[in-house]
């Protein structure tokens, strides 16, 4: 009788082994999820394939509540699946892509995210719009500096980076004190100027062209310039911030 009873259980048990294993043939959504599950659980990326993954990342994108009818978190399987296969992302949707970068450096996924960046930026067809999205990364919490010069290099009259490498100047002269040191003000109007010559954009120039105006105020006048025996016209080097030095000429 126990004899019995033992391979009543194994079989019993294999059945329930087969029946809970993957099958690579079924496209269903319930047959993914089990299908991600043990990709997740063996690291066999066969497990799901490319193309149940690229179906489960659209199911994830466009009927997120079937997945958590399954009790499954669809923006977990969204990311998992983004992070491992970026290359799923269509290029056809720049725009969506754009907000996938974002969402991916908002988790934490830094390194998918400058994937996804450069499939966006590869996927546009005009510099104008690459120097765009360097833009709109520069400004975001994600960005830095750097994306503001790789704009300009896609489009070297990109108004709105030109304007803000010129304010990130502003900033590191601040406020100084001293009349010599105020000169730095003069260095500071010269950037806008530049912005203003050179800008693509209508609204970028009106406000660079009153950002010189207003430093040329703000800088030193005549009189205390030949205090310092300064004459107008000269080429002077004047100190700002932590020590950084430009090179302006005295009005």
């Amino acid at each position: 009788m126990r004899i019995v009873l033992f391979v009543a259980f194994l079989t019993t048990s294999a059945a329930a082994q087969q029946t809970s294993a993957p099958d690579p043939h079924d496209v269903t959504l319930p047959g993914l999820i089990l299908a991600y599950d043990e990709w997740l659980r063996t690291g066999d990326p066969t497990a799901l394939g490319d193309q149940g993954a690229r179906v489960l990342l659209g199911a994830a994108l466009q009927t997120p509540d079937e997945i958590e009818n399954l009790d499954r978190d669809p923006e977990h399987i969204k990311r998992t699946l983004i992070s491992r296969y970026p290359s799923l992302v269509p290029r056809r949707r720049p725009r969506t892509l754009s907000e996938r970068v974002f969402d991916a450096c908002r988790d934490g996924l830094r390194t998918t995210g400058d994937s996804l960046f450069s499939i966006v930026v590869d996927s546009l067809h005009s510099d104008a719009r690459r120097a765009d999205m360097f833009y709109s990364r520069g400004v975001s919490p994600y960005g830095s500096p750097a994306d503001f010069d790789s704009a300009l290099v896609y489009r070297p009259t990109h108004g709105p980076s030109l304007y803000r490498i010129a304010g990130e100047f502003a900033d590191a002269v601040g406020r100084p004190e001293t009349v010599a040191g105020r000169a730095a003000y003069w260095c500071a109007a010269d950037q806008f100027r530049h912005v203003a010559e050179i800008a693509d954009h209508d609204g970028v120039v009106a406000s660079a062209w009153r950002a010189v105006e207003g430093y040329d105020r703000a800088a030193p006048t005549a009189e205390q310039a030949a205090g310092l025996r300064w004459r107008s016209g000269q080429t002077i080097a004047v100190e700002y911030g932590d020590g950084e030095i430009c090179e302006t000429t005295v009005r």
